[in-house]
């Protein structure tokens, strides 16, 4: 795929994430082309603690709250995502459950 034909900007924000910093301008496009953009309401859940582990996801708007639930039922804030960051990378090693939550908050 010719880099004319991906948006400048969308490059740019690929290069910003820490996970793609070393890749040539020749293998951002490939990147861009793998990827899939997923908009969700607020409230909404990319996934639940124990689901499959199957995608990882960077947020390029809003913000992602992970939580978790404990053993004794009791629900933990564990962070924040922002722009620009990374979560769910626990798929890209090979575990099977995520071990957190991950739900759209703005």
């Amino acid at each position: 795929m010719p880099i004319a034909s991906i948006s400048l900007q969308n490059l740019q924000a690929l290069q910003q994430i820490h996970l793609f910093q070393g890749l040539s301008l020749q293998e951002l496009p490939v990147v861009i082309q793998a990827a899939r953009l997923r908009r969700v309401e607020d409230g909404t859940f990319f996934f639940l603690q124990g689901d499959p582990a199957t995608l990882f996801y960077v947020l390029v708007q809003g913000q992602v709250k992970l939580t978790q639930v404990t053993p004794e039922g009791d629900q933990v804030i564990l962070g924040f995502v922002n722009p620009g960051q990374m979560f769910g990378g626990i798929a890209a090693l090979g575990v099977e459950e995520y071990p957190v939550s991950a739900e759209a908050i703005g």
